[in-house]
């Protein structure tokens, strides 16, 4: 690979890793998290035990998920997470509202593919993103590339919370609704699912950023010497 494809691979990887790491941060339903799971209908305690089963899956997929970037490579490991946001995105879309048992199902899957996606996407973007600018002898740059992920992501953080907790909100919905001229309104059972398709949008870019990544000669090496070993 030439010194100008390497360049050219690095900056393509910069730029897909910045919007993965913004569109996976973007989750609109954090601001009404707990709210949006009692009005699902589940209760006090099983939300508890949703947010503990969250909480392992990720300690327990943290260590392999290292692991398997080495094997696999760090770019399907992206790819993985992608499909999994995506997955436990549409996992709470089906679910059944006031569904009893099967909705604590639904929800049981939901928590541990979204504990899946953040051991998964833990440190393989950022460390894709830098082997790659390091191929291109570019590591210099790694400073101001930190700096402009974690603005934009604070950035889009902010403006999931804002709009996750506007869209959740009917008097608000429907003074837009009223603002532009609609002539229905909204109740909150019509709105319960909305912050989640919204997140499932931004899971759709992060999975497509994940394809558009390409794995750094540094790491193909790497992944090499780990499998002779």
């Amino acid at each position: 690979m030439s010194q100008d494809d390497l360049v050219k691979t690095a900056w393509r990887n910069v730029r897909s890793f910045t919007l993965f790491r913004v569109f996976f941060s973007a989750r609109f339903y954090y601001p009404v998290y707990a709210l949006l799971f009692l009005d699902y209908g589940l209760t006090l305690g099983q939300f508890g035990l949703l947010n503990a089963i969250w909480a392992i899956t990720i300690v327990l997929l943290e260590v392999p998920s290292g692991a398997l970037a080495d094997t696999v490579g760090r770019r399907n490991l992206l790819i993985v997470a992608g499909i999994c946001m995506l997955v436990e995105m549409v996992a709470l879309l089906v679910a059944p509202i006031g569904g009893g048992g099967w909705l604590f199902a639904f929800f049981v899957f939901n928590r541990i593919l979204s504990g899946a996606a953040e051991a998964a996407a833990s440190g393989a973007d950022e460390a894709l993103a830098y082997d790659s600018l390091k191929a291109a002898g570019l590591e210099n740059q790694w400073g101001r590339v930190l700096e402009r992920v974690q603005r934009d992501t604070s950035l889009a953080f902010f403006f999931a919370m804002m709009t996750g907790a506007a869209v959740y909100d009917p008097d608000m919905v429907n003074a837009v609704l009223t603002f532009v001229g609609a002539s229905f309104t909204v109740e909150q059972s019509q709105l319960i699912r909305l912050p989640i398709l919204l997140t499932f949008f931004s899971g759709i870019v992060v999975f497509a950023m994940a394809l558009r990544m390409k794995e750094s000669p540094l790491e193909k090496t790497l992944t090499v010497r780990e499998t002779l070993a």
